[in-house]
């Protein structure tokens, strides 16, 4: 399994793989999700990489994503120590599911 999103062994990988700045994938990284915007190329991208996921699977997790990160902010913006939020039962978005956690460990 991959260090990055349950796919990805390196960050250059991504970069690669979407063909965008590293200093953009590794904003994905840190917010622990590659934006809305970039769904149908990384459809595409997981495919190639043998992983199945659907339209409708990477939107159930990005709600799981905006609303777990919407709970954690407090007014000093940080984001401490929880739990990551309930996803979908895919082992694409367990793998994220689990990259989210141990970003905010």
């Amino acid at each position: 399994m991959g260090k990055y999103f349950g796919i990805w062994s390196s960050i250059g990988e991504i970069e690669t793989d979407f063909q965008e700045p590293y200093s953009r994938v590794a904003a994905w990284v840190r917010r622990g999700e590659i934006p809305r915007a970039y769904d149908t190329k990384l459809l595409q991208v997981a495919t190639k990489r043998g992983f199945s996921v659907t339209r409708d699977q990477l939107d159930s997790w990005h709600v799981a994503h905006k609303e777990f990160r919407a709970t954690q902010r407090i007014a000093s913006g940080e984001l401490p120590t929880a739990s990551c939020p309930k996803t979908p039962d895919h082992p694409f978005l367990k793998a994220v599911s689990h990259d989210l956690q141990g970003a905010t460990e």
